[in-house]
């Protein structure tokens, strides 16, 4: 089994959840997955974006869209909470997320969940020289290095166990 697949193997051991909002409005959770985000909606993400998105990732976002663990994760002081998703119904939006946060995240910055350790946001970059690193945002502080990329971030993650 490649790194991908261990690491996603991993992560829906964490009691995965998806986040999804309802006719009106109000957010839901539901513990078994909706369907997969379609081709087509990927391309066209891509294509307002104005690049590919890093293929452990895009791999990842078609699947598990909007999901989350029951219990808190930890990777060394972050936190993640849900990952933002791309289906019409999903409980945060990745490009309404992406759209609100282009005026204060470098330009090849893509928010991808928030960082309940910081407060900030946990984000993958897709620029050509930083192609998938995970990167936290936090207001005024630094950028940090979460990982080098999207598989060893997920396959990194640990139940807070607190």
């Amino acid at each position: 089994m490649d790194t991908y697949n261990l690491a996603v193997t991993r992560f829906s051991q964490f009691n995965i959840v998806y986040r999804l909002k309802g006719e009106d409005g109000a957010i839901f959770v539901v513990d078994y997955p909706p369907p997969r985000v379609p081709e087509k909606e990927l391309l066209r993400f891509e294509s307002v974006l104005g690049r590919p998105l890093p293929e452990d990732y895009r791999t990842f976002i078609s699947e598990y869209s909007d999901a989350c663990a029951r219990e808190s994760l930890i990777l060394d002081i972050f936190s993640p909470g849900p990952f933002f998703g791309l289906r019409p119904n999903s409980g945060s939006s990745l490009e309404l997320k992406w759209t609100d946060s282009r005026s204060v995240l470098p330009k090849w910055t893509l928010p991808i969940c928030y960082d309940f350790g910081s407060g900030g946001l946990l984000c993958i970059e897709f620029a050509d020289s930083s192609q998938g690193r995970i990167v936290s945002h936090c207001a005024d502080d630094p950028v940090e290095v979460v990982a080098d990329n999207f598989t060893q971030f997920l396959g990194s993650l640990e139940a807070d166990g607190r």
